[in-house]
């Protein structure tokens, strides 16, 4: 199909422009871009903070990294998937997109089965919060917490784990980044409970993550 042709589903797609996702292996964005078939020529590879180059000690002592009192250290695993969302945040804001479309590799979003649902999402989160900031799209089944349901839809989130799939908009990667550091807790966990407003979630997973082992939780 000819890419100018107004026929062609990826140009019409504009959830799909913006999209990024973040990979430490390249075995696993190999499997991440066969998912995304041609739609991942579309998508800005991220290269993520490998948590296996970090020395906690160093961030402890230079006060990029806080431990939490009230729940576990953090892993070097979970500290370089902080980072790397991070990362991403300052990318948005630097570059002053209106919004991007974050993913990490092991993300089972398949554009062909979800991407109905996601266009259709966002229509419905625009007309009724014009300045959103963040839509969780995915979270981790069964540890995930909702402090109230704003439609069948939407809902907004209490402190949940995942953030393997979602979008943010500008307003909401400067919010986030006025609060980012220094680090004290996991990034799926500070996400979803900034006290930024316009943060929702679905109340029922775009799509799932592969059961591969997790690198926040292996690279300790």
């Amino acid at each position: 199909m000819d890419p100018k042709d107004p026929k062609d589903p990826k140009d019409q797609f504009t959830e799909l422009q913006n999209t990024f996702v973040i990979s430490i292996r390249p075995d696993r964005l190999h499997e991440f871009k066969l998912r995304m078939k041609s739609w991942h020529e579309d998508v800005n590879v991220f290269e993520g903070v490998d948590g296996r180059l970090l020395h906690t000690s160093n961030l402890i002592q230079e006060g990029v990294y806080i431990p939490p009192q009230k729940w576990h250290q953090l892993t070097r695993g979970e500290l370089g998937c902080y980072m790397s969302h991070e990362s991403v945040w300052k990318l948005v804001k630097d570059h002053k997109l209106p919004y991007a479309f974050i993913m990490e590799d092991d993300c089972l979003f398949q554009p062909d089965l979800h991407g109905a649902r996601l266009r259709s999402a966002l229509t419905e989160l625009r007309k009724g919060d014009s300045s959103w900031k963040v839509l969780l799209l995915a979270r981790t089944s069964g540890v995930c917490k909702n402090r109230k349901n704003v439609s069948k839809t939407f809902a907004v989130p209490d402190r949940s784990w995942g953030l393997f799939c979602y979008m943010i908009s500008y307003n909401g990667a400067v919010e986030l980044l006025k609060r980012s550091r220094p680090i004290e807790e996991a990034v799926d966990t500070f996400v979803s409970t900034a006290p930024i407003g316009g943060v929702y979630a679905l109340r029922e997973n775009l799509c799932s993550v592969s059961t591969l082992t997790s690198d926040t939780t292996g690279i300790v």
